[in-house]
C-alpha cells in the first residue's frame, strides 16, 4: 500500500487531504511538527511527504533541509499559503501547490506520482482510521 506522510500547519486542511486520499486507499500518517515527522519515517516507509510549512516559522528552510537530507529521494509536496515563500526551485521531487488548490488537485496528482494503490486488507485501513481519531 502507498503510504504517505501529512505533515500539517492547518488540521483542517490536513483532515481533509487525508480523508480523500484515504478514500483512494493510500495509508496516511498526520503530525503537526516536522520532527515528528522524520521520526514517524524510521518505522513507516513513506512513498510521499506532504508538508505545509508555517510562513511565520523562521526555521522553516531549516526544516526543508531536514526532510531532504533524509528523504532526499522521496517526493515533496509542498503546500503553501504564499508561492516562494521558501525560495526553493522545484526538481523532479519536489512539487508545490499552493494551500487554496483543491483537494481533489492534489489527489490527482498524488496518483500520476504514486499511481493507485492496491487494496490491502480491510482490517490495516480500519486499525489506522482508530489511530487517526486518537490523533
Amino acid at each position: 500500500m502507498s503510504q504517505i506522510l501529512i505533515i500539517e500547519k492547518d488540521p483542517v486542511l490536513g483532515s481533509r487531504l487525508a480523508s480523500a486520499l484515504r478514500q483512494q486507499r493510500f495509508q496516511i500518517k498526520k503530525h503537526k511538527e516536522v520532527l515528528e515527522g522524520l521520526r514517524e519515517l524510521a518505522w513507516f516507509s513513506a512513498t510521499l511527504i506532504i508538508w505545509e510549512p508555517d510562513p511565520s516559522d523562521p526555521n522553516r528552510l531549516k526544516k526543508f533541509k531536514s526532510i531532504r537530507q533524509y528523504r532526499k529521494y522521496t517526493p515533496l509536496m509542498i503546500l503553501e499559503d504564499s508561492p516562494g515563500v521558501l525560495q526553493i526551485e522545484p526538481d523532479e521531487m519536489l512539487i508545490f501547490f499552493s494551500c487554496d488548490t483543491p483537494v481533489e488537485e492534489i489527489v490527482k496528482k498524488t496518483i500520476e506520482l504514486l499511481g493507485v494503490p492496491n487494496f490491502q486488507e480491510f482490517e490495516d485501513l480500519e486499525n489506522e482510521i482508530i489511530e487517526e481519531n486518537a490523533y
